[in-house]
């Protein structure tokens, strides 16, 4: 909800879909699609991965642009087989919210596990406890290109920074496409 208030702060008059994208189905073209960073990499199941990118050229106007960003191997984490405290913060109520987590890098289908803990603690008291699991596909430099250009992008720019420096190797940690028929 953040991102979407700090689009709005941006561009007040945009019009925000949040929707289920597979369940998303719409007669309407759009100028601009973006989807938040990383959040591509979240589809570890590539069939799935090129599903939603085929919508996303659906859903665009001719001369419209996609953009969005994905984790790279060079974001890869160093496998570790026990929890260790990742970040720790105190909430407004004065409780210690902490997150742990290990990593495991599957290099055949280049996915980053990463299960983690979300602990709340008050003082030295544990009131709340939650387990997720993280999985990520780490792409290397051609691999999303390759799929888009298969899905029918014919205009695909790739940056590794926000400030548009273009990507040239695998050492950047994130990806930046802008896209468009």
């Amino acid at each position: 909800m953040e991102m979407i208030a700090k689009l709005k702060e941006k561009a007040p008059d945009a019009k925000v879909i949040q929707e289920d994208i597979i369940e998303y189905d719409s007669e309407e073209k759009f100028d601009y699609i973006f989807i938040s960073s990383g959040s591509v990499s979240l589809f570890t199941d590539m069939k799935i991965c090129r599903a939603i990118l085929q919508k996303m050229k659906c859903l665009l106007k001719k001369d419209g642009k996609f953009v969005f960003a994905v984790d790279t191997v060079a974001d890869r984490c160093p496998d570790s087989s026990d929890y260790h405290t990742l970040t720790s913060v105190k909430t407004k109520e004065r409780f210690n919210l902490i997150l742990k987590g290990k990593s495991y890098y599957d290099e055949k289908t280049q996915t980053q596990y990463s299960p983690s803990i979300y602990e709340l603690y008050n003082g030295t008291i544990l009131l709340q406890r939650e387990e997720m699991d993280f999985q990520t596909h780490l792409y290397k430099l051609g691999e999303m290109e390759q799929l888009l250009d298969e899905i029918g992008f014919r205009e695909v720019k790739v940056y590794c920074s926000y400030d548009k420096m273009v990507a040239e190797d695998n050492q950047a940690e994130m990806f930046l496409y802008e896209c468009s028929l």
